[in-house]
């Protein structure tokens, strides 16, 4: 057997039971995003199966994998029902807004010129998610595949993309779209964890994704 036989066979037979259609996966609370019944790996699950008397970690939502002559691909998604800009997203973006508050406050004299300050060092918890999330879930898929005897020099060596699902409008050059001024702080740090560990990372719409997961779906045998 193979390493892509023995990975594809290794993860279904043990996280069979953690299976969940993307319905269930790109659900915030009661609230429904992407309607598709395609079964992909609940990675906040499985997280948290090995998380057990372990340092809290973060996971993407889901993982997903396809077989095209031979070549393995793991796809990881995190999905996100919202705009990436809004303020409930960016926690810099509501601390501006509470100091603009502050700034019609006479009594607060030169509180909101050193609040900005400090605010310039600092960055949305949220946004920081996007980029541990993959890397601590790749750190965990390492941790799964070496208990059944692959190496991590062959782990390495699998195609893995990751993608960002959200209600964000994409304007403009999508190819670029990271870099434009207004989504640097988002989703800057895509350039510095691709090619390496993921050959391909981007941001998708509910439309995109779909697209994506049918051709994805029509590489499978």
């Amino acid at each position: 057997m193979n390493t892509t036989e023995k990975i594809i066979r290794c993860l279904d037979e043990k996280f069979s039971n953690y299976k969940q259609p993307v319905t269930i996966l790109s659900k915030t609370d009661e609230n429904e995003f992407i309607v598709d019944d395609t079964e992909m790996f609940d990675w906040d699950d499985i997280s948290k199966l090995y998380g057990e008397n372990q340092e809290e970690s973060s996971s993407v939502d889901a993982i997903y994998f396809s077989l095209k002559n031979n070549v393995l691909t793991i796809y990881l998604f995190e999905f996100k029902r919202l705009d990436l800009h809004s303020n409930f997203f960016n926690a810099r973006k509501q601390l501006e807004d509470i100091i603009n508050d502050l700034d019609k406050c006479v009594f607060c004299c030169c509180y909101p010129k050193q609040m900005r300050k400090v605010k310039s060092k600092l960055i949305s918890k949220k946004i920081i998610s996007l980029k541990t999330k993959p890397i601590e879930s790749l750190i965990l898929l390492h941790t799964i595949l070496n208990e059944f005897g692959i190496t991590s020099d062959e782990i390495v060596k699998i195609r893995k993309e990751y993608y960002i699902v959200s209600q964000t409008p994409m304007t403009g050059n999508k190819t670029n779209f990271h870099r434009q001024t207004k989504n640097k702080e988002i989703f800057g740090f895509i350039d510095k964890i691709k090619p390496f560990p993921f050959m391909e990372i981007n941001h998708l719409t509910e439309q995109s994704f779909l697209s994506l997961l049918a051709e994805i779906k029509s590489e499978i045998p």
